[in-house]
């Protein structure tokens, strides 16, 4: 029964990072990636470390919100280090923020003609 209330609690926190992320997270166009925002910060760090604890050290999490410009969509991504190498090749799940930023999608990915399915 502890490990469910932890898993509780931990859920909470990432769905209070998320949340700060639909509301904070600037898409001005053509802005530029700040490692100080706390858009990046959410995206690239605090979300991804509080998902790290509850899927455990065999999986890989990270997220971007953009390489240089800003990108739309912010994301988080899952995946297993053996199969995934890259965010756009292998399986893996990510987490989308929604183009209005109003929520988040939870999206399984299968990315690669290198994988039958």
């Amino acid at each position: 029964m502890k490990s469910i209330i932890i898993l509780c609690k931990e859920n909470v926190m990432i769905t209070e990072l998320f949340t700060r992320l639909l509301n904070v997270y600037s898409r001005i166009p053509g802005q530029k990636v700040a490692l100080d925002d706390l858009d990046f910060q959410l995206s690239v760090n605090d979300i991804p470390n509080a998902i790290k604890p509850i899927v455990g050290d065999q999986y890989h999490v990270f997220g971007s919100c953009g390489k240089g410009i800003k990108s739309i969509i912010p994301w988080i991504a899952i995946t297993i280090p053996d199969i995934t190498k890259t965010a756009t090749h292998g399986i893996y799940l990510v987490y989308l923020v929604k183009k209005d930023l109003s929520g988040y999608y939870l999206y399984d990915c299968k990315e690669s003609p290198t994988f039958a399915y």
